[in-house]
């Protein structure tokens, strides 16, 4: 049976230090909080990451918002034990309309699940520079139906902090068994691509993850990197990165191993419609989307209205262009299907 994984770092900073003295780190924090739990329930998601929500007011709202719908969530905040690197930690019950267990583990992310999550698993990372030193980034490692996922989100503005970053994961992972099916997922703050040509912190780092069996799943179905870029932040059309200063880039990843990949993952690159109405999301996806329902890559594929309502079928490129008014964070949603988990 098919399962989706979604992942989003949400930029949410309000109601932190850090955003008390760089007040600049938020953008309509509250609103978008409510906005993104509001669209991971459209998308029927068996799994949802969410990473850079700093506050724990804010995983407060957002879990709030998506207990209707989930049932089992891990966060952590300041009120809150912390995981050590031997998973042990501290367990808080939630009210929501059908209950859920909630376990506290790493500081930026919430994950929300349909499925009991267990095994929970941390390793702090040992480099971190600037800010991110504060921030006190991590692989969290977690079992759910049968698979083991590890978050993470690498240093933001060091090429060997992040090559510690990833050495440290994947040496998380292998805890495991190298040989047993995985997924990694997280900003990786890792550009792919330098014009057309493969950056070479991105050729090193997918060589380290295959040599332990993991693939990019994006890449991995949609070779052309020149046709098929996946960019996930693109401050030409979203709003966000562009006031934070985002470029064009590839940063957010799945790598899988052990998965059959002709389930085939895709990009999903959501902003509010040209009126910019609540409740009137447009959702317009890469070809994958397409191909994911027998449609071959094509130059034109449907933009579909979350709300229930459907919008003419017209070319994918001019859809991305039409839309991108405010979008939920700097980086775009990625999401990744699997046969079974």
């Amino acid at each position: 049976m098919p399962h989706k994984i979604i992942h989003l770092n949400c930029h949410i900073f309000a109601g932190t230090l850090a955003a008390f003295f760089r007040p600049s780190l938020i953008y309509c924090d509250g609103e978008r909080g409510g906005l993104i739990a509001r669209w991971i329930i459209t998308q029927r998601a068996d799994v949802a990451i969410l990473s850079e929500v700093w506050s724990g007011a804010a995983k407060d709202a957002i879990q709030r918002a998506l207990s209707s719908e989930f049932t089992f969530f891990a966060r952590a905040d300041s009120r809150g034990a912390e995981f050590d690197a031997d998973g042990g930690g501290g367990c808080c019950s939630h009210d929501g309309a059908r209950g859920c267990e909630c376990l506290r583990a790493g500081p930026e992310f919430l994950i929300a699940s349909r499925f009991p999550m267990h095994d929970f698993s941390v390793t702090r990372f040992a480099r971190l520079t600037g800010w991110d030193a504060m921030s006190r980034k991590m692989a969290f490692g977690f079992h759910v139906l049968g698979s083991f996922i590890c978050a993470t989100h690498f240093d933001s503005a060091d090429g060997e902090a992040r090559a510690s970053n990833l050495a440290q994961v994947i040496e998380h992972v292998r805890r495991y068994g190298r040989d047993r099916p995985a997924i990694i997922v997280g900003d990786l703050n890792i550009c792919e691509l330098a014009g057309s040509a493969l950056c070479a912190e991105y050729v090193a780092a997918r060589e380290a993850l295959a040599a332990d069996g993991f693939a990019d799943a994006y890449r991995a179905v949609w070779t052309d990197a020149a046709a098929y870029p996946g960019y996930t932040v693109d401050a030409a059309r979203n709003e966000i990165a562009r006031h934070f200063g985002g470029g064009l880039a590839r940063l957010d990843y799945f790598w899988t191993r052990g998965y059959d990949l002709r389930a085939i993952p895709y990009l999903i690159k959501l902003a509010l419609t040209e009126d910019g109405s609540v409740g009137a999301f447009a959702r317009a996806t890469t070809p994958l989307a397409c191909a994911m329902e027998g449609t071959p890559p094509a130059e034109s594929c449907a933009v579909e209205r979350v709300d229930g309502g459907a919008s003419d079928a017209r070319d994918l490129r001019s859809a991305q262009s039409d839309v991108h008014a405010i979008a939920l964070s700097d980086h775009y949603p990625i999401s990744l299907v699997v046969d079974s988990l």
